[in-house]
Order: C-alpha cells, then structure tokens, then sequence
C-alpha cells in the first residue's frame, strides 16, 4: 500500500476540528466521570469499576487527539513519538471494545440469571477482569503498533499510516477478537436483557430501574455500533483490498473512507459520558435509599424502646 497517500485537505480540516471538540469535552467530562468515581462513590460495583476502566481508556486516547493535529502539519517522523501515538489510539480502541463487552455480559448475568450472579459476579472478580482486559489486549496490540511501522524510501516513518500488507492473517484474528466476538456478544447479551426487563413484574423490578438499567445496555450498544463499526468495516474492506491488490484509486477511496471512520471512533470518549451518567445517577440514589433506609430502622428501634 502507498505510504505517502495525502488526505484532502477537507479532510484534515474535519478531523481538526472534530479531534478539538472531542478532546475539549472528552477531557472535561473523563476527569469529572473518574473523580466521581474514585472519590465520590462509597460503594465500588462491577459496573463503576468497569466504567473507571473506561474512562480511563477515554482520557488515555485524549491525549493523542492534539498530535493527530499536530501531524497534519508537521509530521510526526520521529519512530519512538509516533509508535507511542499509535500505541494509544490502538490500544484505547481495543479495551473500550473489550470493556463495552464486560458491561453487556456484566448486566445479562446479573439480570438474566441472578442465582448464578452471586457466584459470577463481585467488585474483586470486576477488577482482575478490568486488569486481564488491559494486560491481554497489550499483549495482542502492541506487537501490531511496533510491527507496522516501516521506513519510506526517505528513511522517515510515516505516522498514522502503516504498512499492514505483511500482517495479514494477523489482521483477520484482530478483527474476529475485537470486531466479530464482541458485535455478537453485545448485540445477544442487549436483546436478552431488554426481552427480561420489559417481562418483568414491577414489584420485582422498580419502574426508575428498568427503566435506567434499559437506557445503560440501549446507550452501551448504540455507542459500539455507531462509533466503532463503521471504522472496523472499512478495516476489514481496506485489508481484503490490499490482499486482493485492488487498484490504486479504489484502495485511496477505501483509504480516505477509513481515515473519516476512525475519526469517528474518537467521539466515544463523549458519549461514554452518558453512560457514567447513568450509573452515577443509580450509586447516588442507592446511597440515598440506603442512608434512607438506615435512618428509618433506627427511627422503628427507638420506637420500640419506648414502647418498651
């Protein structure tokens, strides 16, 4: 594939200002979401330690957004600064993939079978998985951020634009783990949940947690179709071109596609914001419920000493 492919400058102009957006929102929301989270909240759940894996992930692909700027310009030769970019952006990708998944199996198990919740799930077994997501999804994709970059003819190593023709079988297992498993994982667990909810009497399930548990499992699949599909259908598109050694205008056009693609995955730093919203929303009432609770309990003990 040619490595000195330009992209329009139309197209640079709305990645500039898209990547500025997001990453003037993305920051503020992120920071507030994991201070929430880490100083806020008196009781860790699986899906607050989850979501803190995501919004750590969030802030981790942030900070790349002003050297993707900043290589529309001037480019971003060095070999070290460039893999590191890469590295995540690729890697941010990959673990909100995988971590979107846990929330969808996360929310099936505890909805769907709440007997074998008590043994499936708990904050520790959340937290070492959050740690295996990191740990396993390192160990598949830096190995594609550092084997894909390759020098040019000037002996200068073209940033955000690798070489990946050699990597091809390489290229269909990434996209069965983190494209194909997670869409049918997702797309099952969601459908399940929504069908059990919806079924469900309300004296077992309160209207407010129906109604917000539907709204975090819609929100979490819609974020992962619209944000991450169109980029990983243009990657699987892009790669049998190259395989298939289609012509040069076709593989720019599939190029160009890819590049506003990925552009787009950036916006779930944004989005990812109403889902934190939504769990913070349930651990504040729950807290209130509880301290409700509390107080109620002492109000009838002190009742009854009297009485007494």
């Amino acid at each position: 594939m040619n490595s000195t492919r330009n992209l329009p400058e139309s197209v640079k102009y709305f990645q500039d200002a898209l990547f500025s957006l997001v990453f003037i929102v993305g920051i503020t929301l992120n920071a507030l979401a994991l201070r929430t989270f880490c100083l806020k909240l008196r009781r860790w759940t699986e899906t607050t330690i989850y979501m803190t894996s995501l919004a750590v992930s969030d802030l981790m692909v942030l900070v790349t957004l002003p050297f993707n700027i900043y290589n529309h310009y001037i480019k971003l030769s060095q070999m070290v600064l460039c893999n590191f970019v890469n590295m995540l952006g690729n890697l941010n990708m990959a673990i909100s993939i995988v971590i979107s998944t846990y929330i969808s199996v996360d929310r099936y198990i505890a909805i769907k079978h709440p007997f074998k919740a008590k043994v499936l799930r708990s904050p520790m077994k959340a937290a070492l998985a959050s740690a295996g997501a990191w740990i396993g999804t390192s160990l598949v994709i830096l190995p594609f951020t550092f084997t894909t970059s390759r020098l040019d003819e000037n002996h200068n190593a073209p940033c955000f634009n690798p070489a990946m023709i050699h990597l091809i079988p390489y290229l269909i297992c990434v996209v069965v783990i983190f494209l194909i498993v997670p869409l049918i994982t997702v797309t099952y667990c969601s459908v399940q949940i929504i069908q059990t909810l919806l079924k469900r009497p309300m004296s077992i399930a309160p209207a407010f947690n129906t109604k917000r548990t539907i709204q975090l499992i819609a929100a979490n699949a819609i974020i992962f179709a619209s944000c991450f599909m169109p980029f990983n259908i243009a990657f699987i598109v892009e790669t049998a071109a190259m395989y298939m050694k289609a012509d040069s205008t076709v593989r720019n056009q599939l190029y160009l596609f890819s590049q506003i693609a990925h552009s787009i995955i950036n916006i779930h730093c944004c989005l990812d914001a109403f889902t934190f919203y939504f769990i913070i929303t349930d651990a504040a009432e729950y807290h209130q419920n509880q301290t409700q609770q509390s107080r109620n309990n002492g109000q009838n003990q002190a009742t009854i000493q009297i009485e007494l």
